[in-house]
């Protein structure tokens, strides 16, 4: 057993760690407001007056208040957004426990095969970022990805003037995909003067230093008839890469760890547990300097000059996991791990609306960003994959030496491979966003009615790229390297070590030990995986509201609309400018794009039915019902519905309950996607029992012929607003989904383990190499996978939320 001098780092960094749970981050705000001639006395009285109102949200397409709607609605003012001032708005989202599994610009690196790095896409309840409606002014937005998630930092968000986050039973209101819920933004489209803002921070470690600028001014124009609204918004951070902060304290020490038991059977033995939770786990797959991983020479372990040593194993061993030992010396993620990425983004909002009668208003909106996020991922490791023959010039005479001695010609070997950079990617997106509309209100049938329209089209451009491994280059020639007659290490390309034939440009790679590989040999075995790729999105709605007439109770709400949209995304060429990507060549991405559009076309009708007002027996009670049909070019006709009630037996008590049925048909990637994918490790191979695990390419290829996801959603709970306390309102609500059919892709081993058990159907998805010497059957290379409605997603828990509201003026 022997250190190598970055485990003796690593031991430096370990009494570090409980320094750097205390990072923070300490910033500084400067708020710049100016007022224009337009605001003056009388409308600063009229503002305060609006202040002190109750605020109004759209839990359903019936306006009611948060805590009178019959599903639950968190309301987020602007004025508790500004209260902590955070670089994206996403950010202060994330402090909810709801978003606790959103993607954001902290997530790290991975993600590289779908591209999604550095956005910030909400994930309410957990149950992904694509089963979570979000919507701009209740309209939805273009996504610049195939899973339809929208990117929040695209939105104007100097402009927005609250949050409503509606959880659960949202299809029939809002449309489709609504699942787990909506997040409407809504904007202060009546703003009027000038603001800015300007924003910095960096941790107290001197981490990530970020700014934020950003400029909005509001008029009217036309006696008040008309009013512009423009708004411009630039961000950026520099991200914290590798496992240290700049004072050199370990912030990723962390090696606990969720492994297979390996003594739990399914069949023989289920009594114990299937997996347990250790500490000072690691992989036994690789090492910094490469490590024997299987047959009679299992454990040699080389050092930074390629010197051979042993790893000693610890207690406990899985296929791919080592617990104990010299669990240090192969501790991956000491070198990859990421905090933040490095993120610049611009967003411009432009506005004009206009009177043109009294009760008629048209108005134009534009939106621009623009991003770019640079992220590191993993290491470009090669876990147990790595071939070595007898011959390598690089290798350890002793080893040699073994080797003869045990009558083989080659062993299996995984390596850091610290001498290539980690994994890269340089990602590009610019959205733009057009939209019309009118809206207003006219009398008939004796009644009141608003109305609104709405046309918007959307363009989302995406260039996505990655700095990754040629596996062809690097398995199959650069290692690969024998000793040429004249003395030189050439790249070996047949196998009676003729280099008549050699690979122009191939550089040998020493596989042992690291700092040992120059920058020509990097070159060699590293690309640029590439994918251009471009997201529209067509939507016209129009809908009606009011109080056609009343009960006993009360007046009776209606409202009722038609959605129709088309979503597509375009790959181009792929051929012309990531051939490589084709082969699927890289340790990831291998984009293959997705080409393909489907059209959505919708009809709802939503009632807020009162049966009850102030009756010994009840002060209120309430029936919201609405339904929805949604016809979908590729899965065909599906219904949606919900039914709340809403009672208050007693002023300070309300009690509600909802039942719904919603719906999310496959999106963009699902139905179309052409395959990509990246390494996954750890991989047992049934058909070739007792061979080590092996890194495969998981591929994804999208299925065309999916049903759209059903849940069932109940939600029910208790609303207390005091009299003694006026302001304070406080509920708690259960809530329950179930989804079935939800869309998914089973594992790369479930697919292998079902081939191998007589499916012999999926065993096409099996994608082998060439059978080495001696060998039958070649290892895996690639497992195809697909998408499938073969799943169910059970999720249920409890909101808490609790407010108080009060004018200043009661404390002075």
């Amino acid at each position: 057993m022997f250190y190598t001098d970055a485990v003796a780092r690593r031991e430096r960094h370990i009494g570090a760690v409980s320094k750097t749970w205390a990072m923070t981050t300490v910033s500084t705000v400067a708020m710049l407001t100016a007022t224009l001639a337009a605001m003056q006395t009388a409308q600063a009285q009229q503002t305060a007056q609006v202040a002190v109102e109750e605020i109004v949200v759209t839990g359903s397409r019936v306006v009611r208040d948060g805590y009178e709607a019959p599903t639950p609605v968190t309301v987020i003012g602007v004025e508790q957004m500004q209260q902590q001032p955070v670089q994206h708005i996403s950010d202060y989202m994330l402090k909810m426990p709801a978003f606790s599994g959103s993607q954001h610009t902290s997530s790290g690196g991975n993600e590289i095969s779908t591209g999604r790095q550095s956005q910030n896409n909400l994930n309410l309840r957990g149950l992904e970022v694509y089963r979570t409606l979000v919507l701009l002014d209740g309209n939805r937005i273009v996504s610049g990805d195939v899973n339809g998630a929208v990117n929040v930092s695209d939105l104007p968000t100097p402009l927005i003037n609250r949050i409503d986050v509606v959880t659960g039973g949202a299809s029939a209101a809002y449309g489709s995909d609504a699942v787990s819920g909506v997040v409407n933004f809504v904007l202060d489209r009546d703003f009027t003067g000038v603001k800015g803002e300007v924003q910095g921070g960096i941790t107290n470690y001197g981490d990530d230093p970020s700014y934020k600028v950003s400029l909005t001014a509001g008029t009217p124009f036309a006696n008040g008839r008309g009013h512009v609204l423009v708004s411009g918004e630039h961000a950026w951070n520099k991200g914290i890469f590798g496992a240290k902060a700049s004072r050199g304290d370990f912030w990723g020490y962390d090696t606990t760890k969720i492994i297979p038991n390996p003594a739990y059977n399914a069949v023989s033995n289920n009594a114990v547990p299937a997996f347990l939770v250790r500490s000072g786990v690691s992989t036994l797959l690789a090492t910094p300097g490469g490590i024997i991983t299987a047959g009679p020479l299992r454990g040699v372990n080389f050092d930074m000059n390629g010197n051979p040593g042993t790893y000693e194993y610890g207690a406990l061993t899985t296929s791919q996991f080592n617990v104990g030992g010299d669990w240090e010396e192969s501790d991956v993620t000491f070198y990859n791990q990421t905090l933040a990425n490095k993120v610049s983004r611009q967003s411009y909002f432009a506005r004009v609306s206009y009177d043109v009668t009294e009760n008629i208003n048209v108005y134009a909106n534009i939106i621009h960003s623009a991003s770019y996020g640079y992220a590191r991922s993993k290491l470009d490791d090669q876990l147990g994959n790595m071939t070595i023959q007898i011959d390598n010039p690089y290798l350890d005479p002793s080893i040699r030496d073994r080797m003869v001695a045990e009558g083989i010609t080659n062993f299996r070997m995984g390596s850091f491979n610290l001498d290539l950079p980690p994994i890269q990617t340089d990602n590009y997106r610019n959205l733009w966003s057009y939209s019309v509309g009118a809206e207003g209100d006219m009398d008939a049938f004796g009644s009141n009615w608003d109305w609104k329209l709405h046309g918007q089209y959307g363009l989302a451009r995406s260039d996505l790229s990655g700095r990754l491994l040629i596996v062809p280059n690097f398995r199959n020639l650069a290692i690969d390297s024998v000793r040429a007659s004249d003395g030189t290490i050439q790249c070996r390309v047949n196998a009676d070590g003729d280099l008549t034939n050699d690979v122009p440009g191939c550089e040998p790679w020493n596989p042992f030990g690291w700092n040992n590989n120059g920058q020509a040999a990097v070159d060699f075995v590293k690309g640029r995986a590439q994918l251009y790729q471009r997201n529209t999105q067509y939507v016209v709605t129009g809908g009606v509201s009011g109080e056609p007439f009343s009960t006993w109770a009360g007046p009776v709400s209606v409202a009722a609309g038609i959605e129709w949209r088309r979503e597509a995304v375009s790959a181009g060429n792929i051929s012309a400018y990531c051939p490589l990507c084709l082969t699927s060549s890289y340790t990831a991405g291998n984009y293959k794009g997705t080409d393909g559009s489907y059209t959505v076309t919708e009809g709802y009708f939503e009632t807020v039915i009162p049966l009850a007002q102030d009756q010994p027996w009840a002060r209120q009670l309430d029936i919201n019902a609405a339904v929805r049909g949604t016809s979908y070019s590729t899965s065909g006709y599906v219904t949606t519905w919900k039914a709340g009630l809403t009672y208050a037996p007693v002023d300070e008590v309300r009690i509600r309950a909802t039942r719904s049925r919603d719906i999310r048909a496959g999106n963009l990637g699902e139905l179309y996607n052409n395959g990509g994918g990246g390494q996954s490790p750890g991989l047992l191979d049934p058909f070739r029992p007792g061979s080590p695990p092996v890194s495969f390419l998981g591929s994804t290829t999208g299925n065309p012929n999916l049903d759209p996801e059903k849940a069932d959603t109940t939600s029910a709970g208790i609303v207390y607003q005091p009299q003694w306390l006026p302001g304070f309102s406080a509920s708690v609500d259960f809530y329950d989904i179930n989804i079935k059919g939800a869309v998914a892709t089973v594992g790369g081993q479930v697919l292998v383990d079902r081939c191998f058990a007589g499916e012999t159907a999926l065993c096409s998805a099996i994608i082998r190499n060439p059978p080495a010497v001696g060998e039958t059957l070649g290892t895996i290379k690639i497992v195809e996978n697909s998408p499938f409605n073969l799943a169910s997603l059970h999720q249920q828990g409890w909101d808490f939320e609790a407010s108080y509201t009060t004018a200043l003026d009661r404390f002075m």
